[in-house]
This record gives structure tokens, C-alpha cells and sequence, in this order.
């Protein structure tokens, strides 16, 4: 499984750049920069075979779902070495950890941070101007009956 830390982030020309550190099962194995230009991320590999043994992990995972700004279909042929999904999963490592500070930030504010049913914190999540508390609690439930509600304040605590 890979992560990331020592994430940078700062906006590029074209798109949110970014500089962190790869990690393939907890073991680093390539510096990661991608200067928001447009093109693409370019690894610093710490050794020789750090390249293969993280694109053969890549190819082991399922093509991200593109449909949210394609309308192609993508399939496992076109992304034969694994770079594709490599890219997609740095990409998703980021913005939640970025997410998680955003969150504990809001949390150490006072604030109660949760989800409905199946939204993930990557993809935006809702906040109550109030600590999290029974008071709190009953509130939600009653603002969205029926809803899978997930508090972030006890997920992250």
C-alpha cells in the first residue's frame, strides 16, 4: 500500500502543484514532484527497483472511476504500466491528508464535522458551528432523519 508525507502543496500555472515524499508499505522509496504546470509527476526513485515494485502495486489496483469529467471509458489497457492509477492514488493520498488537517483544524476550533450517508471527506464534508455533544448529536439527527450520519470529530479524535 502506498502513502505519502511531507506533503507541500502551493499553486502552480495550471494546476495545484505539489512536493511529498512516497512511501511503498511504510518504506520510502521515491521523492514525488509535480510543479502544477500541466504536465505530469515526475519520482525521484531512492533505488533501482523502487519504480517497478511501485508500478507493479499500481497495476494491482482498479482503474479510477473517471466518469465525474470524462465521458471515455476508461479500461486496464490503457494504463498497461500502472503510471495512470500510480498518479490517481498520489493525487487521492493528498487531498485527504490535506482534508484530515483541514477537518482537525475545525475540530480544534469547535466545531462538529460529519458526513451523510456515503460522502467522503475527500470530496467535501459538512460542518455545525458547535462542539461536538449530545446537544449536538440530537440536533443532526433531527436536521437528517433517516441519514447515515458519520462525526469526524470521533473519527479523528
Amino acid at each position: 500500500m502506498i502513502s505519502v508525507r511531507k506533503i507541500k502543496t502551493f499553486t502552480g500555472t495550471d494546476t495545484r502543484g505539489f512536493n511529498c515524499e512516497l512511501l511503498l508499505n511504510g518504506k520510502y522509496v521515491a521523492a514525488v514532484i509535480n510543479d502544477g504546470g500541466g504536465g505530469g509527476t515526475h519520482f525521484q526513485w531512492v533505488y533501482r527497483e523502487a519504480e517497478k515494485e511501485v508500478l507493479d502495486w499500481a497495476k494491482t489496483q482498479p482503474m479510477p472511476d473517471m466518469s465525474d469529467i470524462s465521458d471515455e471509458k476508461w479500461d486496464e489497457s490503457k494504463d498497461e504500466t500502472g503510471s495512470f492509477r500510480l498518479d490517481v492514488a498520489i493525487e487521492d493520498a493528498i487531498i485527504r491528508k490535506d482534508a484530515e488537517a483541514k477537518i482537525k483544524r475545525l475540530i480544534k476550533k469547535g466545531r462538529t464535522v460529519f458526513l451523510l450517508d456515503d460522502e467522503r471527506i475527500d470530496h467535501g464534508y459538512r460542518t455545525l458551528n458547535m462542539p461536538w455533544s449530545d446537544k449536538a448529536k440530537e440536533f443532526l439527527k433531527s436536521k437528517f432523519p433517516g441519514k447515515k450520519l458519520t462525526v469526524l470529530n470521533e473519527a479523528l479524535a
